[in-house]
C-alpha cells in the first residue's frame, strides 16, 4: 500500500511528502499484513511529524491509500487543527 497525504487550508492544497520510513503504507497496518483480502478488516496508523513552523491553522487532511497496481483502496478526510 502506497500512501498519500494532502493537507487543505485556506483553499490551498499541500502535498505533505511523507519521510521515508512511513512511505510503505504495509508497514503501518496492524491486525493483519499485506496482501490484504477482499473484505478484510485492517487498521491503519499514520503519524505525521509536524514542523513548529507550521501556523497554528485548522486543516483538513486526506489521506489516501493505493494498492501496488495503484489502484484507490481507501481514502478519508480528517478534520484536524495545528496547535
Amino acid at each position: 500500500m502506497r500512501p498519500e497525504v494532502t493537507a487543505y487550508a485556506f483553499s490551498v492544497r499541500a502535498v505533505y511528502e511523507l519521510p521515508a520510513d512511513r512511505q510503505q503504507g504495509c508497514n503501518w497496518i496492524s491486525g493483519t499484513s499485506c496482501p490484504l483480502d477482499q473484505g478484510e478488516f485492517a487498521t491503519y496508523r499514520l503519524s505525521m511529524p509536524v514542523s513548529e513552523e507550521y501556523p497554528l491553522t485548522p486543516l483538513e487532511i486526506e489521506i489516501r491509500l493505493y494498492d501496488q497496481n495503484n489502484v484507490l483502496q481507501f481514502c478519508t478526510m480528517i478534520e484536524s487543527e495545528v496547535v
